[in-house]
Formats: C-alpha cells, sequence, structure tokens
C-alpha cells in the first residue's frame, strides 16, 4: 500500500517559535490560537527538558518537584517574531497543596461568545477535599487584561478519580464545550459531562476577519476594556 506523506497532503512551514522568557526554564508545548486579529501562543516554561529523551534540570529546580510557569506571546504572522511577550501569573487565590507539579500545565486557548478569551489546563496543585488525592485535574481559566490567571474553576465530578489531561476545547462557539474522549467522544461543559439531548456545540455568531496588517497594540488595549468588563460580570454571576 502506498501511503501518501502528510505534508504532501497537507502542506505546511515548519518555524522555530521557542523561546525563554524565564531564567533556567525551558519552553514546549504551545498552544497557539488565532481570533482573526492577533496570533497568540501559550508557551509551557518548566525548569526541566528533554532534549534527545535525556532529561536536564535547571540548576534551581527542586528534588522532588517540577515546576511551570507559562507565557502568552503575541506573534507577528509575517515575521513570526514576538510583537509582545507577557509573564502570566497566577492570581486566582486557590488553595494549594504540596505537590510534585507546581503551577498549570499544559494550557490550551480558546474563545467562546458567553466568556471571551480562557484557558483550560491540567492541575495537581490546587488543594482537593475528597478521597482521590492529588491527581491531575483540569481546571478552566480567566485571564485578566496582562494574561495573568485571575480565576480558575476545576471541573469535578465522578471522573476525578483517574487523571484528567489534554481534554480538546472547542473554539469560536457560544459556551466553553470539551472533548473530554476521542475514543467514548464524550463532550464536558464546565460543569461536567453532557447528556445526549445537550452534547452539541452552538457556533459563535462572530465574524471572524482574516489576517491583515494592524496596529496590534491598538486592538490589544481594546480586547483588554472588553475582557475587565467580561471578567467583572462573570465573577459576580458564578456569586450569586
Amino acid at each position: 500500500m502506498n501511503v501518501k506523506r502528510a505534508d504532501e497532503l497537507i502542506p505546511w512551514k515548519v518555524t522555530d517559535i521557542s523561546l525563554r522568557p524565564f531564567k533556567e526554564m525551558w519552553s514546549f508545548n504551545p498552544s497557539i490560537h488565532f481570533d482573526g486579529q492577533l496570533w497568540r501562543c501559550v508557551l509551557r516554561c518548566s525548569d526541566y527538558a528533554m532534549p534527545g529523551g535525556t532529561t536536564i534540570r535547571s540548576g534551581k529546580a527542586k528534588p522532588g518537584e517540577s515546576r511551570t510557569k507559562n507565557a502568552m506571546v503575541i506573534f507577528d504572522p509575517a515575521t513570526w517574531k514576538p510583537v509582545e511577550i507577557y509573564k502570566m501569573s497566577e492570581h486566582d487565590n486557590l488553595p494549594r497543596a504540596p505537590s510534585g507539579s507546581v503551577g498549570y500545565e499544559d494550557v490550551r486557548i480558546f474563545r467562546t461568545d458567553r466568556y471571551g478569551l480562557q484557558g483550560i489546563g491540567a492541575s495537581l496543585h490546587l488543594r482537593r477535599t475528597d478521597d482521590h488525592g492529588q491527581l491531575a485535574e483540569q481546571a478552566l481559566l480567566w485571564f485578566d487584561e496582562e494574561y495573568n490567571i485571575v480565576d480558575a474553576l476545576p471541573i469535578r465530578g465522578s471522573w476525578s478519580s483517574s487523571p484528567q489531561k489534554n481534554w480538546v476545547p472547542f473554539d469560536h462557539c457560544a459556551e466553553p464545550r470539551f472533548l473530554y474522549s476521542i475514543d467514548e467522544g464524550t463532550m464536558f461543559d464546565a460543569r461536567g459531562a453532557l447528556r445526549t439531548r445537550d452534547a452539541f456545540v452552538r457556533p459563535s455568531t462572530q465574524v471572524y476577519q482574516s489576517y491583515e496588517t494592524v496596529d496590534l497594540r491598538a486592538i490589544r488595549r481594546a480586547q483588554e476594556r472588553a475582557q475587565e468588563t467580561e471578567i467583572a460580570r462573570v465573577r459576580e454571576e458564578r456569586t450569586q
């Protein structure tokens, strides 16, 4: 059987976008998102790397612990050089627990009409009160105008008895939706598994334009103002 190479069917260009925003940390596992105006990328940065399958560690890494910090990068797609780099801090104020993995890992970014730009990432460091211990779990993340994580919602339920990583978010839709299992086809929202009648994705009502040369910083400032208003509304809604 003559099987064609993937690059023959889907042409692509490989570009090195690796950066090291934090000292003695390496970046990997990028999540790239385009909203019609800006090309954003979350880079996971950690105090270890595995070049050629061999693990190396930072001189400041603590024994038995891996630490993750995230950076949001806005790229110019003409050159794929960074226009802005934001070092993302965690200001969600949720209680932490002792853990060998510190920081939100493998953050995927997506956009919905309901909440705007968000992320979903894996956590082992949020304190849990169930009997499952500090297993990896998925948390829905909210950002401020500088992409700091200002709120987080762990998505917990009966599925929390096994490690949860790498749920796939749907992009450009009305509300958060996640593909939990490719094999089983299970769909989740922020509360948990959806019943068959609710397991659908409503597309976004917004129109996304193709990229053109624009004032990236002016666009970002406008989006910051809209995001501040939306975050305030969501937090008020969740406390009611």
